[in-house]
């Protein structure tokens, strides 16, 4: 590709300042990150602790442009500049891969919780009689290949590279869970989707770190729409009524329990390891199960089937993909040797009071046992949040890290417990994630269910601003019960 291609894409968007050198140099990769530069690589200077050294190290490796909000003087063959760095940055992206929302069918979805579960229904359900990638917080599936994910969706370049090899693959649809973050730091600009959903809204992620207020994390959420056909929104929510006004110009289906929805589930049931409803629709109807528990997920598997309806999918290739279903560290439970573990990925006051709620139902005889903890330096409103919903549910709770960051672990725990103190509720604290899951698996008793919140199955923790390996919560559970998962469990 010439360069002259991505200024001239970026000067028609009103992302080019200036440019300087030769734009009839050729590039054959980009990249943000000083160690992966090559020769002919365009690169670009991001990053909050971004140093000119790494450019002129990239310089060295081979790069013959870089794009930047500033001019750092140095011996280059090219430059651009922008004064939206994360905006070029996206654009750059989208037009060095060929765009490769142009050549699948793409699904968005966002929300405060059951992103990841949607989208893998949503994907298991398109995957029956079509190549589908996905792209989220459990990893990426280019449908030849996986890669793991530290981030819910990935910078820009990833995003881009990942979909275009989809597409290279042969995949026709491709599902990607779309944060707030990633909006606010431009991720998913120049993504064209046919399908936006939204789960629900709730209030999370709030934080110096993240989003200032509960506005700017709406605003964020909803930006989704503006790049999509069709719209799949939540209706039972407080705030449906201001989703709605982002949707009305493009056609837009509800889902949820009550009936006024265009989806809605009655005569939900448990039937073994499956979890039964009818669905009423004027679109769709029928008696479907999906392969994991929890009422929940009965309202991201209405999301999910109000997308396969718009894009046309077989009500028999709904059935199957819906009993298929597995999302590894989502409502996993674990039942064996007389003991009860429920791994989830609940991080927030919504997620884990609509756990509890399940697990109180389901289990009603049992003891609840909780694990967890809050990220360090950011989302601090979960703190109280989480100890508040422990304070009032758990009869035991075993505080840990998660992703604590440059924070030490000692201290989130201990703004943590002042919520069980106020009720004098017992609890122990054990910084080490790994130690604390095998302690609490380990002395799991049978009128006992344990809960392991926050991670899912993330094999990664965040420590002084890098991620280091972690065995996953489900993972570790599974070892010690000595138990199998997935489809194999059934």
């Amino acid at each position: 590709m010439i360069l002259s291609e991505i200024a001239g894409f970026l000067s028609d968007k009103g992302l080019l300042r200036s440019a300087a050198g030769d734009e009839g140099v050729e590039i054959i990769s980009v990249t943000d990150d000083s160690r992966e530069a090559s020769k002919g690589c365009l690169f670009v200077c991001k990053g909050a602790g971004f140093k000119k050294e790494y450019l002129e190290d990239a310089i060295k490796k081979g790069a013959v442009c870089y794009l930047s909000e500033k001019d750092y003087g140095v011996n280059a063959r090219a430059a651009l500049f922008t004064d939206e760095l994360l905006k070029a940055f996206a654009a750059v992206s989208g037009v060095f891969y060929g765009f490769p929302t142009d050549d699948l069918i793409a699904v968005g979805v966002t929300g405060t919780k059951g992103k990841t579960t949607t989208c893998e229904m949503i994907k298991t359900i398109l995957s029956v009689s079509h190549g589908c990638a996905v792209i989220g917080t459990n990893g990426v599936d280019t449908t030849k290949r996986l890669y793991d994910n530290n981030l819910t969706t990935p910078e820009s370049l990833k995003i881009n590279r990942y979909l275009r090899e989809a597409a290279d693959n042969g995949a026709k649809y491709a599902v990607i869970e779309t944060s707030a973050q990633a909006f606010k730091m431009h991720r998913a600009d120049f993504l064209h989707f046919k399908i936006g959903v939204f789960t629900n809204f709730g209030l999370d992620h709030i934080g110096p770190k993240e989003h200032p207020d509960v506005e700017d994390y709406f605003r964020c959420k909803t930006e989704l729409f503006k790049n999509c056909e069709a719209a799949v929104i939540y209706g039972d929510g407080e705030e449906y009524e201001r989703v709605l006004e982002r949707v009305r110009d493009i056609p837009h289906y509800t889902f949820g329990m009550d009936e006024k929805n265009d989806f809605y589930a009655r005569e939900l049931a448990v039937e073994g390891r499956y979890l039964a409803f009818t669905l009423r629709s004027e679109y769709m109807t029928g008696r479907f199960r999906i392969s994991i528990l929890g009422d929940f997920n009965v309202l991201n598997a209405l999301a999910a089937i109000a997308c396969a309806y718009i894009l046309g999918i077989d009500k028999a290739d709904i059935e199957k993909g819906l009993e298929r279903i597995f999302v590894s560290g989502r409502m996993e439970i674990f039942e064996k040797a007389g003991k009860t573990v429920i791994v989830d990925y609940a991080h927030n006051r919504l997620s884990y009071e609509r756990l509890i709620e399940n697990v109180k139902r389901d289990f009603p005889d049992k003891k609840i046992v909780s694990v967890f903890g809050c990220p360090g330096t950011k989302a601090l409103n979960r703190r109280k949040d989480m100890g508040e919903v422990a304070a009032e549910y758990s009869d035991f709770t075993v505080l840990t890290a998660e992703d604590p960051d440059t924070e030490p672990p000692e201290k989130t725990m201990d703004e943590i417990a002042v919520w069980l103190d106020k009720k004098n509720k017992p609890y122990i604290k054990i910084a080490d994630r790994k130690d604390a899951v095998e302690y609490a698996v380990k002395n799991a008793a049978k009128d006992e269910v344990v809960l392991i919140l926050g991670k899912g199955n993330e094999k990664t923790m965040m420590y002084d601003g890098v991620y280091k390996p972690h065995e996953g919560d489900a993972d570790i559970t599974a070892r010690l019960l000595g138990a199998k998962r997935g489809a194999a469990a059934k």
